[in-house]
């Protein structure tokens, strides 16, 4: 009851106003459907079209009515800002590229002696396009790592795998872990397990499909000379 009160009065008051500033409202402003004196406005329960509210105004030097104006043009579709879609720059899957299916940055292993790993790795990866690429032992300009560090990778920008001679503290993971890395052909799998037998690695499963893996799965399992378990894997 105040509310309804409260609305009637801003309404006089603003048709008085409206009066003494040349305008004349047709319908007041914030009407009440409930109240009963407002015949301006339809019923808001017998008629779904929206409420408008519409002015004519009169030139106060000639007293004349002026034309409505127009309301203002709605914005066009093109002119609308929309988010852009998500996910536009996903990366399809490829198996003949470790960077195109890793999320990864890096992996670190520690290792016994930087000598023995680099001949074993530089050997077992290169069938897999995966290459030397950082040495801290030659770098140039020379590196400021207190630690004799490796780095390999497809390229000088992609470096996923570091080693680092740490000696007796070298200690590999247990049972359950390995590091498998995709090979861009069968024939690249059986010259990855052929290079590390060669490099001073072990046999931990010869070349061939695991079929309880999947029909297409090939792969092949080493263990480098520090007891790291190693795996390559051809899918296609």
């Amino acid at each position: 009851m105040q509310m309804r009160d409260a609305l009637r009065g801003f309404r006089d008051w603003w048709r008085g106003l409206s009066k003494r500033r040349g305008v004349h409202l047709v319908t007041p402003p914030f009407p009440c459907p409930s109240d009963p004196l407002n015949t301006n406005f339809p019923s808001a329960t017998t008629s779904s079209k929206p409420l408008t509210t519409t002015t004519t105004t009169t030139d106060i030097g000639t007293n004349q009515p002026l034309a409505p104006q127009p309301p203002p043009p709605a914005p066009s579709p093109s002119s609308s800002t929309t988010n852009p879609p998500l996910h536009t720059n996903l990366t399809t899957p490829n198996h003949s590229n470790p960077q195109t299916t890793m999320s990864l940055s890096h992996l670190s292993l520690p290792i016994t002696s930087l000598p023995l790993s680099r001949t074993f790795y530089t050997a077992t990866l290169a069938p897999l396009n995966i290459h030397l690429i950082f040495d801290s032992t030659t770098a140039s300009p020379p590196s400021t790592s207190k630690t004799p560090t490796l780095g390999y990778g497809p390229d000088p920008a992609h470096e996923i795998l570091n080693l680092f001679e740490l000696g007796d503290e070298a200690l590999p993971a247990g049972q359950g872990f390995h590091l498998a890395f995709h090979a861009p052909s069968r024939e690249a799998v059986v010259e990855f397990h052929a290079a590390a037998m060669a490099s001073g690695g072990r046999d931990n499963g010869l070349p061939g499909v695991r079929k309880a893996y999947g029909e297409r799965y090939f792969a092949a399992f080493v263990v480098d000379p520090d007891g790291w378990r190693l795996e390559a894997v051809c899918k296609t």
